[in-house]
Parts: C-alpha cells; sequence; structure tokens
C-alpha cells in the first residue's frame, strides 16, 4: 500500500510539472494575443483603409494620424512595443521614437497624432501608452484604449483628409460609441510577413 502511495504521488507530481513548464511556452508566443514586436497594418473594421501617419517620408512631433487607401508604405506600418515597466505604445515605422499619442492642444483636443516616445531627459511620454481590449484574438481584433482613460481610438467618419484625389479620415480619441458591427472603434492587425 506505501509503495502504491508512492506512485500516484510520482504521477501527480510529474503532472504539476508538465503543466508548469507548458504555461510559458504557450505565453510567449508572439501570434497569441497582443502582436508585440511585430510589423504590420491596423486596419480599421468599418472602412478598406488602413492607419495611416499623414506624412511622406519622416515622422515629427504633432504629424496627425488618419485611416488612408492602403498603399504599403512605411506610414502606414506599426509596431505594438511595450516598456520595461509593462506599459504598451505603438510606433510608426517612419521612426521607433515616434508613437501615437492624445494631443492636448486647445484648438484640436483628443486628436490622435505622433509624438516622441522619450523626453529629453529620457522620461517615456504616458499619453502614449495604450492598452489592447482584445475582439476577437483569432482576428487580431482590437479596441485600442488610451490608458488611463476611456477614450479609444476612434476613425473619426465626421472629418474627410482629402489629398490630391484621394481621402481617408481623421483619427481621434473617444469614448466608447458601442455601435453596431462593424465598429470605428474596432481594428484588425494585418502582419507583415518578414521572412
Amino acid at each position: 500500500m506505501k509503495r502504491f502511495r508512492k506512485k500516484i504521488a510520482a504521477v501527480v507530481l510529474a503532472m504539476v510539472l508538465m503543466v508548469a513548464m507548458a504555461v510559458p511556452a504557450f505565453a510567449v508566443s508572439s501570434h497569441i494575443g497582443i502582436p508585440l514586436g511585430q510589423l504590420g497594418y491596423w486596419n480599421p473594421e468599418q472602412t478598406n483603409f488602413t492607419l495611416n501617419a499623414f506624412a511622406s517620408s519622416s515622422a515629427d512631433n504633432h504629424t496627425n494620424v488618419t485611416t488612408w487607401p492602403k498603399d504599403y508604405s512605411r506610414s502606414q506600418r506599426w509596431t505594438v512595443r511595450r516598456t520595461a515597466d509593462n506599459h504598451y505604445y505603438i510606433t510608426t515605422d517612419l521612426s521607433k521614437d515616434f508613437a501615437l499619442d492624445y494631443f492636448w492642444g486647445a484648438s484640436n483636443n483628443g486628436n490622435c497624432d505622433l509624438y516622441s516616445v522619450t523626453d529629453a531627459a529620457g522620461n517615456f511620454n504616458t499619453d502614449a501608452y495604450v492598452t489592447f481590449i482584445t475582439e476577437n484574438s483569432s482576428a487580431y481584433s482590437f479596441g485600442i484604449k488610451a490608458e488611463g482613460r476611456s477614450l479609444y481610438l476612434t476613425e473619426d467618419h465626421s472629418k474627410t483628409i482629402t489629398y490630391g484625389s484621394q481621402s481617408g479620415y481623421d483619427v481621434r480619441w473617444k469614448a466608447a460609441t458601442y455601435e453596431s458591427t462593424p465598429s470605428s472603434q474596432v481594428w484588425h492587425f494585418d502582419w507583415i510577413d518578414q521572412g
């Protein structure tokens, strides 16, 4: 009987160790949940456009963010990054030093623009921090919420942006609208094969 108890205890211990070892391997996959460190496009659920830094070849503070017809340029490619203390932010492929930001200006408060990730002293720009609300993990669909605020990245259909013969929409931080599907506050991540 004593020998039987030892065998049962050994089997239970082995199962506990197998589960403990399996969890970290599963959790590090970059294709599960937030696309951390992956280069790709953020496409709004309501239109065929993609998130776009409204700039030709370089990023600067207050570069406007819009949605625009996809042209596969660097101004439409984004990377989700994380600080050492686990805050997420989204940088443009034009420069990893510029991220989506909440604009506090008097005339355009709440606009989404690009702003430097750090200030001159090396402190992180907390207005760039975002939280991801999973809408559909298998389709990589998320609500992108300004961290610490009840405001979501929104394709604003009331403000059309036109350049030449093309047009898109302004992108702003707005309260949850609880729209029916499709939503102007749900964004799909489309991977770029770097491979």
